[in-house]
C-alpha cells in the first residue's frame, strides 16, 4: 500500500481531478483485513482513443450494487493526497467484503469513479457506462451482507443451477448432460420438469424469497450492468459467498417456472413477476416495452428511465441521445424528446401502450401520447406483451401537426357503457379473487352469446387473463389452456352463495387464478355500448372511446376533448375478440390460429403450419415485401417489420371503418 495516513482523524475532502470524455477512473482498492480502514487511489485510464476507437485501460472489475441510504456516510482514504471520500454504508460494506487481504483489487464503481457533484461530467460518463460494464474483466453483483440464511440459499441455487440447462428464449429446461447416467438422473429429470415441485422445503423457500427481495433486484441501472457483462465471468456476491451469474440465473429460471412450496404463494408470484424482466431480458428493442421489462425498477432521477437503457437498445443508440442532467432539462423534456425522435425515425405507435392518464380530471402540460415513464409500472401484469397483435403487422403514416398534436388512423370499437370497479388490494389472497370473479359475473349477462362469437362466459373467462393462454404460444408459455381458464371461472361463478366460496381448485387452476389477480390489479372491467368486454386503466370513465390504432399492438382508451376535435390518451386496454387484428382485417380464416414463437432474436408470429405471413395482408403487400419478411425470420430470426399503409390502401382493400384522429 502507498504511504497514506489511515488513523482515525479527519482528513480534507477529496477533490476530483478533471477527466476528459475519453478517460475513466479506476479505483485501486488496497489490501486489508475486514475491519481496517478502506484506502484507495483513483487512476485515470485512457478508455477511447482520439479517433473514438477503444483504447486498452488496465484490467478492472465493475461493481453492480445499490447505493443505499446517503445518511450517516462512511469515510475512506484517498491515498494520492491523503484526503477523504464519503461513500454510502452499503458501498463501504461491499468494498470491505470484496477487497483482497494480500494484494490490490482494481474496480470501477460509479459513486467512486464519477464526480457525483459535477453535473456536466455525469452526462457524458453515464453515456459511457454501458461500455464500461461491457469491457470489464468481470462484473460483480453485490447483493449485500449475509442475512436471513442467504449463504445456504446461494448454496442451494448453485446445486440447482449446476444440474440443469435453460433455454431462456423458449422458456424450457433440460437436465445437464454432466449428470445423465448417474444415480441422480431421475432426480435431475424431475428438477427440469416445470410441473413438479422443487426439492426444497418451505423454510428454504422463504430464505430464497428473502434473497430475491433484496434491493439490488429493484435497481434500474443493474439491468444494463449485468446484461452487458461478460456472462462467463460475472458473479453474484452476498456476504462472503459468491456464485457464477450464469448458474444463479439458471436456478432462478427453474424456481420461477416451477410451482412453489410456499403455503401462501401470492407474495412469491408477485415478487417473481416484478423482477422477471431482469431474468428474461430480450435482445433488441426495449424502448417499446419499458414498463413490461423495467417498470418495477427503482431509480432516484426519473430521467434515468431513459438514460439507463441507452446502451441496451441499438435503436436508441442510433438516435444519438446524450444524457443531460442539468437542471434546465426535466424528465418530461427527456421523454417527449426521445418519443418524437423515435416516431420520426422508426414509425409505428407501439409506445402508445406505455401511456396512461393517471387522473380522471387532467390537463397535462405535455401531450398524452408521450409516456410518463417516471410512474413505473402501475400493473402487476402488463398488456405490452409479445402476444398482443391488435393492429396486426400494420402501421399508418405518422404526422405531427401543430406543436403537440399527433394524427393517427384509428378503428373505433365503441364507447364505454359500464365500468365495474373492484376492491382488489395489490397483495390480496386468492380467496378474495374468487369472490371478485363471481361478483363481476353477477353484474354481467353471461347467458347470451358474445358479439364476436362463442358464449359470454367464455369471453368473460378469456378477458380475466387478457387472452393470454397456452394456445397463444408455439411452446405453451402459459401452463393453462383455454379450457382450463373456462373451467376455473365456471367453478367459481356457478356457486350461488358466499358460504360456498372459496371452491377447491387444481394446482393449474390456482396458477390461473393468481394470473387473473395480476391482470385485474389496478384495472377496471368494462363493457362497451356495442357489447364487448375488456379491462382498462382505472382512470377510464363511461363515455370514453375504445379504438385500435394502426401501429399500436393493444387497443387504446381515448377521451374526446371538450371541443370534440381531438382525443387524449387514457391508456392501453384489453378487449376480448380484438387480439389478432380483427378490428382492421377481420377474423383469421377458419382453421388458422396465430401463435407466438420465441426465438433468441425475439418473438415471431406464426399462422397455421409454420406460415409467417398473415394470410389477411396478401392484398396489402407486394411480393418483394413478403420475401423480405420471410428472409428476416429465416435468416435473421425475427419479424418485427411493420408494413406501412395509408387510408387509400385500406379503402382499396375494402376496409372502410378507419378514421383520422388527432391525439393531444
Amino acid at each position: 500500500m502507498q504511504d497514506c495516513v489511515v488513523a482515525q482523524m479527519r482528513h480534507n475532502q477529496y477533490i476530483y481531478r478533471p477527466i476528459t470524455t475519453r478517460q475513466i477512473r479506476v479505483a485501486e482498492i488496497y489490501p486489508g483485513e475486514f475491519d481496517d480502514p478502506i484506502a484507495i487511489t483513483l487512476h485515470h485510464e485512457c478508455f477511447l482513443t482520439d479517433d473514438g476507437t477503444e483504447a486498452h485501460p488496465m484490467p478492472y472489475e465493475a461493481l453492480s450494487y445499490v447505493w443505499g441510504s446517503k445518511e450517516n456516510p462512511a469515510r475512506i482514504i484517498a491515498c494520492a493526497d491523503n484526503s477523504e471520500l464519503e461513500i454510502t454504508r452499503n458501498l463501504s460494506s461491499a468494498l470491505k467484503h470484496l477487497r483482497y487481504r494480500d494484494r490490490s483489487r482494481f474496480m470501477w464503481a460509479d459513486a467512486l469513479c464519477i464526480d457525483q457533484k459535477n453535473e456536466v461530467e455525469k452526462g457524458p460518463y453515464v453515456a459511457m457506462m454501458g461500455s464500461i460494464y461491457r469491457r470489464a474483466a468481470r462484473v460483480v453483483a453485490w447483493l449485500g451482507e449475509e442475512e436471513n440464511n442467504s449463504d445456504e440459499a446461494l448454496s442451494l441455487l448453485k446445486w440447482i443451477g449446476d444440474r440443469i440447462e435453460v433455454d431462456f428464449h423458449n422458456h424450457s429446461m433440460r437436465p445437464s448432460s454432466f449428470f445423465l447416467g448417474t444415480s441422480d438422473t431421475a432426480e435431475i429429470a424431475a428438477l427440469a420438469d416445470r410441473d413438479t415441485l422443487p426439492p426444497i422445503d418451505e423454510g428454504m423457500s422463504i430464505s430464497i424469497h428473502n434473497l430475491f427481495c433484496r434491493p439490488w433486484f429493484d435497481r434500474l441501472w443493474i439491468r444494463q450492468e449485468i446484461y452487458l457483462a461478460n456472462q462467463s465471468s460475472a458473479i453474484v456476491a452476498c456476504g462472503n459467498a459468491t456464485l457464477a451469474w450464469t448458474t444463479f440465473r439458471k436456478a432462478w429460471a427453474c424456481l420461477l417456472w416451477k410451482p412453489t412450496r410456499l403455503t401462501s404463494p401470492t407474495d412469491w408470484h408477485i415478487r417473481m413477476n416484478s423482477i422477471q424482466g431482469l431474468l428474461l431480458q430480450p435482445n433488441g428493442d426495449f424502448f417499446q416495452s419499458l414498463r413490461a421489462f423495467f417498470g418495477y425498477s427503482q431509480c432516484e432521477d426519473p430521467r434515468d428511465r431513459i438514460f439507463a437503457i441507452l446502451s441496451l437498445d441499438s435503436r436508441l443508440q442510433d438516435l444519438k441521445v446524450v444524457p443531460d442532467y442539468t437542471s434546465a432539462v426535466t424528465h418530461m423534456d427527456v421523454y417527449q424528446d426521445i418519443t418524437r425522435r423515435y416516431l420520426d425515425r422508426y414509425g409505428g405507435l407501439r409506445t402508445l401502450s406505455e401511456c396512461e392518464m393517471l387522473s380522471k380530471d387532467t390537463n397535462p402540460s405535455t401531450p398524452t401520447w408521450v409516456p410518463d415513464w417516471s410512474t413505473g409500472n402501475p400493473y402487476l401484469q402488463t398488456l405490452n406483451h409479445a402476444s398482443k397483435y391488435a393492429s396486426a403487422c400494420l402501421m399508418g403514416p405518422i404526422s405531427t401537426i401543430e406543436a403537440n398534436r399527433l394524427r393517427v388512423i384509428a378503428f373505433p370499437l365503441g364507447k364505454i357503457g359500464n365500468l365495474h370497479l373492484h376492491p382488489l388490494p395489490p397483495y390480496c389472497k386468492l380467496e378474495s379473487v374468487q369472490f371478485m370473479v363471481r361478483e363481476l359475473a353477477m353484474a354481467l349477462d353471461l347467458g347470451r352469446d358474445y358479439r364476436s362469437g362463442g358464449s359470454s362466459l367464455e369471453a368473460y373467462a378469456s378477458t380475466l387473463v387478457m387472452g393470454d393462454m397456452g394456445e397463444s404460444y408455439v411452446n405453451h408459455l402459459r401452463p393453462w389452456s383455454r379450457n382450463e381458464v373456462i373451467a376455473t371461472v365456471s367453478k367459481i361463478v356457478s356457486q350461488s352463495g358466499n358460504e360456498t366460496l372459496p371452491v377447491k381448485l387444481s394446482p393449474i387452476e390456482y396458477e390461473c387464478l393468481a394470473f387473473m389477480s395480476e391482470c385485474l390489479f389496478n384495472r377496471v372491467f368494462l363493457t362497451t355500448k356495442t357489447g364487448y368486454m375488456g379491462l382498462a386503466p382505472q382512470s377510464t370513465v363511461a363515455g370514453d372511446e375504445v379504438c385500435v390504432i394502426l401501429g399500436c399492438k393493444t387497443p387504446m382508451v381515448l377521451r374526446p376533448t371538450a371541443d370534440g376535435h381531438c382525443h387524449q390518451v387514457v391508456g392501453p386496454c384489453y378487449v376480448e375478440g380484438f387480439d389478432n387484428g380483427e378490428a382492421i382485417l377481420g377474423s383469421l380464416p377458419k382453421g388458422i390460429k396465430r401463435k407466438v414463437y420465441f426465438k433468441k432474436e425475439g418473438p415471431v408470429n406464426t399462422f397455421g403450419a409454420g406460415e409467417i405471413i398473415d394470410p389477411r395482408i396478401k392484398g396489402l403487400v407486394d411480393e418483394e415485401t413478403e420475401r423480405k419478411i420471410i428472409y428476416e425470420v429465416t435468416k435473421m430470426g425475427w419479424n418485427h417489420r411493420l408494413i406501412q399503409v395509408d387510408m387509400n390502401d385500406l379503402i382499396r382493400q375494402g376496409i372502410r371503418n378507419a378514421q383520422y384522429l388527432d391525439l393531444v
